[in-house]
């Protein structure tokens, strides 16, 4: 990866049908894909992609002349406190993943948007147990990028959730 962030998606065929897996990839990180993967690169950012094949035959590519620009739709997430309050414009119907504990639900009011409250009680809720609630989340939404201001919890998350983006706000 030479420049930007970037979602390299690969696509295996197992027995059961396609799996996706997908990887971030930072400005200095490489990656080897087993010939005859299939596999696509979604840029988070503007990126520059080094791509090294033994072989390569056209005829062995498909690119689809429908999304030339390389553009897709990207699922993102947001905390509550510090992000998604602070007045930053949301991803459209995207959820709201926060360490605040349900018995807090009443404090957060907006529309068009699920909120995931952590499941511990006020007392029991700290930096670790928040960050692992939202990991737990990000995992079963399938959240591609999200967005935390808390710094530990930023670190946490991005050991815990190496497939998702986290951008520190």
């Amino acid at each position: 990866m030479q420049l930007g962030r970037t979602n390299l998606k690969i696509y295996k065929l197992p027995s059961g049908g396609w799996i996706e897996d997908s990887i971030v990839l930072r400005q200095g990180d490489s990656q080897h894909i087993t010939p005859g993967m299939a596999h696509r690169f979604i840029g988070y950012t503007d990126s520059e992609i080094i791509e090294f094949s033994t072989h390569h035959q056209d005829s062995d590519s498909f690119r689809d002349p429908n999304d030339l620009s390389g553009k897709a739709f990207i699922k993102e997430g947001y905390d509550w406190d510090g992000v998604a309050d602070s007045g930053m414009a949301l991803q459209e119907a995207a959820p709201i993943i926060t360490g605040r504990s349900f018995e807090e639900a009443h404090k957060i009011l907006i529309e068009n948007h699920v909120i995931y409250y952590n499941p511990v009680t006020y007392f029991k809720k700290n930096d670790r147990n928040s960050a692992e609630w939202k990991a737990e989340m990000i995992k079963r939404l399938d959240i591609e990028i999200f967005y935390e201001d808390n710094c530990e919890q930023v670190k946490i998350l991005e050991k815990l959730c190496p497939k998702c983006l986290i951008v520190k706000v």
